[in-house]
């Protein structure tokens, strides 16, 4: 047998934070014994629809805008596996794609930035917030009606300039991506998950390959860390049963505290809005999402 190296050709966005979680999930792969002088990895940028039509997007979030032309490269065979944000995914996928593994999940709080460094509860009155996100800016309108909020749009990097050049008084982003970047924060400044529940997925990194492509699938689910898998399946199962996304107004979160799952959603409804938590044991997490969202649709029913 030829002593060759098969290379792996990795598709992601181009922006900086992108790139660092695709060198993340690289040096995973790296790590493995199964890998070493046996694979190399070769990184494809892809611009994707929501890097380039910034004019018509409507939201940071909407389906497919971040991973689509991606994942069409994956079923072209031009890649062999995509590495995404999964808050990114779309809660439902396609029949020949499937997410092979999630890395050790980073903090999913949001965080607030203001010029002034306020904490968000000293936020004076009529203060401008910027955001791209539907989930944010109805959080942040049902706590502070006062505040102005305003559509932006951007890398972090270029989020934080606006907010430096006085475009914006205060800006939220995820915490996570600061800190895959080395920036600078103040833990003050982290916002309240239990008033701000995070996109489903938040601050997990997630790698998609071709379901029927079995020797990657095997590889890459090597490096899949568990409790990051059952949190974040947990919550895109309640997304995909409500049939909402990453571009709704929608908060879920999942963690694993010992022997059990404990479940957070965040909705709006007629009054605002409709917080849920929910408590289940360990090994009853995969249906968590779906009975949460059973037990909110028939709320909604009501209302």
């Amino acid at each position: 047998m030829l002593n060759t190296i098969t290379q792996l050709k990795i598709g992601t966005r181009s922006s900086k934070l992108a790139l660092k979680q695709t060198k993340l999930v690289v040096k995973e792969l790296e790590n493995l014994p199964q890998i070493r002088k046996k694979f190399s990895f070769k990184i494809i940028k892809v611009k994707t629809k929501g890097d380039i039509d910034k004019s018509k997007i409507l939201d940071s979030g909407y389906k497919g805008f971040f991973t689509k032309k991606i994942d069409d490269l994956l079923l072209k065979k031009k890649i062999d596996l995509a590495v995404h944000s999964a808050k990114d995914i779309p809660s439902k996928i396609g029949n020949n794609i499937s997410i092979a593994a999630f890395l050790k999940r980073e903090d999913p709080r949001d965080i607030l930035l203001s010029k002034k460094n306020y904490t968000f509860d000293t936020l004076p009155q009529n203060l401008t917030i910027g955001t791209s996100s539907i989930r944010r800016k109805t959080q942040i309108h049902n706590i502070r009606p006062d505040l102005k909020i305003e559509y932006m749009r951007g890398n972090v990097e270029t989020r934080i300039r606006k907010l430096k050049t006085n475009k914006y008084d205060a800006i939220i982003l995820a915490l996570a991506g600061l800190k895959r970047l080395g920036l600078s924060y103040k833990n003050k400044n982290i916002l309240n998950i239990s008033k701000f529940i995070p996109a489903g997925g938040q601050g997990a990194i997630a790698v998609t390959v071709r379901k029927k492509d079995s020797v990657i699938n095997k590889l890459i689910k090597n490096i899949n860390n568990n409790k990051t898998e059952i949190e974040v399946k947990t919550e895109r199962k309640f997304l995909e049963k409500i049939n909402a996304d990453c571009d709704s107004p929608v908060g879920a979160y999942a963690k694993i505290n010992n022997n059990y799952v404990s479940f957070s959603v965040t909705v709006p409804n007629n009054n605002g809005m409709l917080v849920y938590k929910s408590k289940t044991r360990f090994n009853k997490s995969k249906i968590l999402g779906t009975r949460v969202a059973n037990i909110l649709k028939k709320s909604w029913e009501k209302i």
